[in-house]
């Protein structure tokens, strides 16, 4: 008898270009939807859990007797009870290595568009059928000799460093962990003067304690008036109501906006009124070829959880991994 690979996120498909390969080997169930109680009753005799964006709850991991291991399909690790499933020997291995230039490109391109007005000039384009350069409204930035502040240079944030210096922009960084001396071509500076002095801050953290709502209403004042924003991270790392405020106000210019505190969102959403908000719905690394690498290394790992083999990406490390007699 196959062992049972349980898969959430039904509307994301996971690990679709993959998925003739792992059924070559095990039995794939997927949730029909995403709720706890859902969750709870088929995990039951679930061998691997794969999971995007489903929360994974105490009471799921705790009724997941004979789990080997929950996959993330993706990186962030913020919807599942780490702790959980620590205590319970559970490891939880992620694909942090896929898409980091999708990321950054989709961050990057949200910069140009914002300082050079495009959502505007298409708006009014298709309203008014032509317009003339006049006043501020349709006034541009030019990139070169402007300065990009870049809170976390990880593998993205590199990726965004690199972009910007291709066209000329002054780049400094805010990173605690990272070493400056191992990237002499930008500047490290403390987040309060990155703030102060960047015509361009974009977000390339992950959400951990320390990060969540690190960048408040008095961090956003900080800001200078004609600074642009861009948050391809998460939302939480913004207190929301504070960055609405300063963009509704119109005390910072732009903002581009991939993620949001609660996902999915729908109409409601305070930013889609605002005129200054480019918007989209967590879409950064959806490209085909991040989704095949993501793929990709994502079997790999299933196969590795379904094997009772070494695993590499666990998030969890501390664990004490049921099937083994000590933690790797």
């Amino acid at each position: 008898m196959k062992p049972i690979v349980l898969r959430t996120d039904k509307h994301m498909e996971v690990l679709k270009s993959q998925l003739h390969e792992l059924e070559k080997i095990a039995t794939v169930i997927t949730a029909p939807s995403d709720d706890e109680d859902t969750l709870v009753a088929l995990v039951k005799d679930a061998d691997v859990l794969m999971v995007s964006g489903a929360h994974i709850t105490r009471r799921v991991f705790e009724a997941a007797t004979k789990l080997k291991g929950l996959l993330k399909w993706g990186v962030g690790t913020d919807d599942l009870d780490i702790d959980a499933a620590t205590e319970l020997g559970i490891p939880i291995v992620h694909c942090p290595y896929y898409g980091p230039q999708s990321i950054a490109d989709f961050a990057f391109a949200m910069l140009i568009a914002l300082a050079k007005k495009l959502p505007r000039i298409d708006r009014d384009m298709r309203e008014l059928g032509w317009m003339y350069p006049d006043g501020e409204d349709y006034r541009q930035i030019d990139l070169p000799g402007k300065t990009v502040g870049l809170i976390g240079y990880g593998r993205i944030g590199q990726i965004m460093g690199k972009r910007c210096l291709g066209f000329d922009m002054n780049v400094q960084v805010y990173d605690p962990y990272q070493d400056p001396a191992a990237h002499p071509q930008v500047s490290f500076v403390e987040l309060e003067t990155l703030l102060r002095t960047s015509d361009f801050v974009s977000v390339h953290v992950v959400l951990i304690p320390e990060t969540t709502a690190m960048l408040g209403a008095k961090e956003l004042a900080l800001l200078k008036p004609n600074a642009i924003i861009v948050n391809t991270a998460r939302g939480a790392v913004f207190d929301e109501a504070a960055l609405y405020a300063a963009l509704k106000d119109e005390r910072i210019l732009a903002a581009g906006l991939d993620v949001f505190c609660d996902e999915p969102r729908d109409l409601n959403n305070p930013f889609l009124q605002l005129d200054n908000v480019l918007v989209a719905p967590h879409f950064a690394s959806y490209t085909k070829e991040a989704y095949e690498q993501l793929d990709v290394n994502a079997l790999a790992k299933v196969k590795a959880l379904l094997a009772g083999e070494a695993l590499w990406d666990i998030k969890n490390k501390d664990v004490n991994i049921r099937w083994q007699t000590k933690p790797q």
